[in-house]
């Protein structure tokens, strides 16, 4: 009786690709105050490749129960594991990964440096 649920988890589960190399084109994140939670966290990733562009929303997530991840910078090379729906890419943000080190911003002159 244990085969069927576990089955079905497998089979529902959506099928993930490796969909190939993306530049990222514009980065957006929102923070918004949830009390108690922090703060809510909504980032929208806007990628393109071979002149298409397509627009990755990540789930939304609190800053009290997680850690600060990376941001994303224009002109950056990322790798996506997802589908591709329309002009959207359905993928979790551990399936978009920088081909290079995370930059870090110099708040003194502005300039970019490898993390």
């Amino acid at each position: 009786m244990m085969l069927f649920p576990i089955a079905y988890s497998i089979l529902a589960a959506p099928l993930l690709k490796d969909l190939g190399r993306f530049t990222v084109a514009s980065y957006v994140r929102k923070e918004f105050f949830a009390g108690k939670l922090g703060n809510r966290v909504e980032e929208t990733l806007v990628v393109e490749q071979n002149g298409s562009r397509y627009t990755i929303a990540f789930p939304r997530w609190h800053t009290r129960f997680s850690r600060q991840l990376q941001n994303y910078c224009p002109g950056e090379q990322v790798t996506v594991d997802g589908t591709i729906k329309g002009e959207r890419i359905i993928a979790e943000r551990s399936k978009v990964k920088n081909l290079l080190p995370p930059h870090r911003h110099d708040p003194k002159d502005g300039s970019i440096s490898p993390g």
